[in-house]
């Protein structure tokens, strides 16, 4: 059984739709600065997370490299649509993130 991660969320500043999830085991990556980036808060990966955080890539992408980006999507009629506009099919984006 796989356990629980709790990750700190970070946003871009500025595209409030590009998040950044740092497992909080691990040290916030250097780009990071408090200005193009900014703390949002944190996350269990078993609880409601933000539309397009995928639990599964973010534990693999962040026991890679530290951390996990992801964009959050808006669920409109079957079709996932970034916050300015753009829309993919959830198919397109789970085989992005796969």
């Amino acid at each position: 059984m796989a356990y629980t991660r709790t990750y700190n969320m970070f946003r871009r500043s500025d595209d409030q739709e590009i998040f950044c999830a740092v497992s909080e085991d691990q040290p916030v990556p250097g780009f990071i600065d408090g200005v193009s980036w900014l703390y949002h808060g944190t996350v269990r990966d078993d609880r409601a997370v933000p539309l397009g955080f995928l639990s599964h890539v973010a534990r693999k992408v962040s026991d890679l490299n530290g951390f996990y980006l992801f964009y959050r999507c808006i669920r409109q009629a079957g079709v996932l649509t970034r916050g300015n506009g753009s829309s993919s099919t959830r198919r397109s984006l789970d085989t992005l993130a796969a």
